[in-house]
């Protein structure tokens, strides 16, 4: 028997269009083979028809035979990873989607009359569509090739689907729905899973629980193993329909049918709701059974190992190893909280290096920063770790460079706690370079220059706040405070009233406020300041409610 190895397959797909669509150039390079056919022609030389024979022989296995079994071998591996390519349509997070792509791009090269390789196009176009719907581009795309599919298969339910899946994309969902309905009707076409999850889907929010329970159960039926696309819209549905216990009851009847990641996570979480410990960190186990990979089940496994007890240093690391994991997924949203956790633990230890390192990866993978900066100040503060917040920002501002609230904060930091005013004044500075519109670094300013008592400066902060945002109910406020101080009354209760206008709970500062302790006796101050009470409520009962700040006080001029 001759045999052939070492051989490189060249496949050279022309798109697929109405007048070729199936046009493969496939070239065959092999080095062995071509020693193969030489060596033949010098062995059986002299006897010359069984040298064509043989070389006949080899020249068709080359070019024949061995390209069948490879793109044979590359279907049947594409068909094996299809169920696997069509759930990460649905279920993949959107950066990840790429990969998707290439696995359908290499169904399609092996097979271009595939229809089903046409139709996860379409449906990863539409996924596309769905995370950017200002992408005109992906429509002409998404028409391109339902077109190629419907001319793959002139009368079957692939078309018919992404027919359907367009009309609801662009809102027509009524028809969407009449059209599904058709095809389900229709017993000449042999019909999939897809159809009943599809009009469930349409159906939602139109008609009965009982009805979308019913066609996605129908759906999950039909399917050949793969449940983690239709399962997600199957519990949601069922939590949003049943009470706890009825849900807890569906999810444990699943559970004995589907061995489903995702099913397995949402029973051990009901069991957790349920204090049923054991159960739900047993569930999280076969999760990661399933799936090594999933950090929240890892890291459900460590809470609920330690349900009931104080947490520990164990606790810490064991989260700290598992986010620490190259292979180990989790959203960026989890892992902000898990390091804001390890940081408030580290803190609360007097841990401060390690609470530093946890809070600054919380802030990295934190897209709003402000906010979690202003968590990580409340922490600090409630341990009166002043000094040691300090060091924290001045850590997370070189770790971190180019945020302006960290340089904010560390104002903050240095005018109301520490009493370094001119340290602060340049922090605040630093931050308005970074993000000049952002007026409570003026504000900042104002307040540092006030504890200066370098009052005409103060007044000018205010004022630049004022002219960035002139809707800053703070800036007026604090322009009230200096002008009232100054005996400027008719001006001090304009601003007053503006900063009242623009946020009613700075009322209550006003009332306590010792900067406006010449204007008490005002009748004006006393209307600005008096209390208004909505119709049907008792006189006691506040129509508005004190802002606090991010060391619960009130949000006035600190003095």
């Amino acid at each position: 028997m001759i045999m052939c190895c070492n051989y490189w397959v060249y496949v050279n797909i022309s798109q697929v269009s109405q007048e070729k669509p199936d046009s493969v150039d496939i070239v065959i390079m092999t080095e062995k083979g071509i020693k193969i056919m030489k060596i033949a022609k010098k062995f059986f030389g002299k006897i010359k028809w069984l040298a064509r024979f043989v070389q006949t022989l080899s020249f068709f296995m080359l070019v024949v035979i061995f390209p069948l079994n490879i793109i044979q071998g590359a279907e049947s591996r594409s068909e094996s990873d299809t169920e696997r390519l069509e759930a990460q349509i649905w279920n993949e997070a959107p950066e990840k989607l790429f990969q998707v792509e290439r696995g359908i791009v290499n169904i399609i090269q092996n097979n271009p009359k595939s229809v089903y390789g046409h139709y996860l196009y379409a449906r990863y176009l539409m996924r596309l569509y769905l995370e950017n719907p200002f992408d005109q581009d992906v429509i002409k795309k998404i028409n391109t090739v339902s077109l190629q599919t419907k001319m793959l298969q002139q009368k079957g339910e692939w078309h018919f689907l992404l027919e359907a899946e367009y009309l609801d994309m662009i809102g027509e969902s009524e028809k969407a729905v009449a059209l599904v309905q058709s095809l389900i009707k229709d017993k000449t076409i042999k019909k999939s899973w897809r159809a009943y999850f599809d009009l469930a889907r349409y159906r939602m929010g139109i008609a009965s629980n009982e009805e979308i329970t019913k066609l996605l159960k129908l759906s999950l039926e039909n399917m050949h193993g793969n449940s983690s696309i239709v399962l997600p819209y199957l519990i949601t549905h069922l939590k949003g329909s049943e009470s706890p216990k009825a849900l807890l009851a569906h999810l444990e009847k699943l559970d004995k049918i589907y061995h489903d990641e995702q099913l397995k996570m949402a029973l051990g979480q009901m069991y957790s709701e349920n204090k049923r410990f054991k159960e739900a960190a047993q569930k999280f186990s076969e999760v990661i059974a399933i799936n090594p990979q999933n950090g929240d089940a890892q890291i459900n496994v460590v809470l609920l190992n330690n349900e009931g007890k104080k947490e520990n240093i164990y606790e810490m690391k064991k989260i700290e190893s598992i986010l620490a994991r190259g292979d180990i997924f989790l959203s960026d949203e989890r892992k902000v909280g898990l390091y804001f956790k390890m940081g408030s633990y580290y803190l609360h230890s007097k841990a401060f290096d390690a609470a530093n390192n946890a809070f600054v990866q919380a802030l990295k993978k934190n897209y709003d920063k402000q906010a979690m900066i202003t968590e990580i100040y409340r922490d600090f503060s409630r341990e009166h770790e002043y000094a040691h917040l300090e060091g924290f920002l001045k850590y997370a501002s070189d770790k971190i460079p180019g945020e302006p609230f960290i340089y904010g904060a560390l104002g903050r930091i240095y005018s109301e706690q520490l009493k370094k005013q001119t340290e602060a004044i340049v922090s605040y500075k630093n931050a308005l370079l970074l993000d000049p519109e952002q007026t409570d670094f003026y504000n900042g300013i104002g307040v540092a220059f006030y504890h200066m008592e370098n009052y005409g400066a103060a007044i000018n902060a205010f004022q630049a706040a004022i002219s960035v945002d002139p809707e800053d109910a703070l800036a007026h406020y604090n322009v009230a405070c200096l002008l009232a101080k100054f005996g400027k009354s008719r001006e001090a209760l304009a601003s007053l009233s503006t900063a009242i206008s623009l946020d009613p709970t700075l009322r209550l500062s006003a009332l306590s406020d010792a900067d406006f302790a010449s204007l008490k006796e005002s009748k004006d101050f006393m209307a600005l300041t008096a209390k208004h009470t909505e119709p049907g409520l008792g006189d006691d009962e506040p129509d508005v409610f004190m802002v606090e700040t991010q060391d619960g006080t009130a949000p006035a001029l600190s003095h």
